[in-house]
């Protein structure tokens, strides 16, 4: 469920920054990179992977995005410059799927 969520979290991501042609303070394509990077890592999981190990790379997910976070709103709006509903309809979603992420790190490792 967790690895469906961040790769559609990902996908996102990428869709929404490949349509900036303008330069931006952030680096989008940085940004991009560092969360395929860290898609790789939960995709590659093993399935005998601990609850610790898989929260720790779900952890480094989160924090990515915390630090990034601006920069990925950025690329969301210029992918909709004529449309801020839609720009900010997919911020929420984003911001959803990271809010869930972080309440399943809160689940306690059986």
């Amino acid at each position: 469920m967790k690895k469906v969520l961040f790769s559609f979290l990902i996908g996102l991501f990428v869709f929404t920054s490949c349509s900036d042609d303008e330069a931006e303070p952030c680096n989008a394509e940085d940004t991009a990179t560092g969360l395929l990077e860290i898609s790789t890592k939960i995709e590659e999981l093993p399935e005998d992977t601990s609850c610790e190990d898989e929260k720790a790379v779900f952890q480094e997910l989160v924090d990515f995005y915390n630090s990034n976070q601006s920069c990925i709103e950025e690329a969301v709006e210029i992918s909709y410059p004529d449309d801020a509903a839609a720009a900010d309809s997919v911020k929420t979603e984003l911001e959803a799927g990271i809010k869930i992420i972080e309440a399943a790190l809160l689940i306690p490792c059986i």
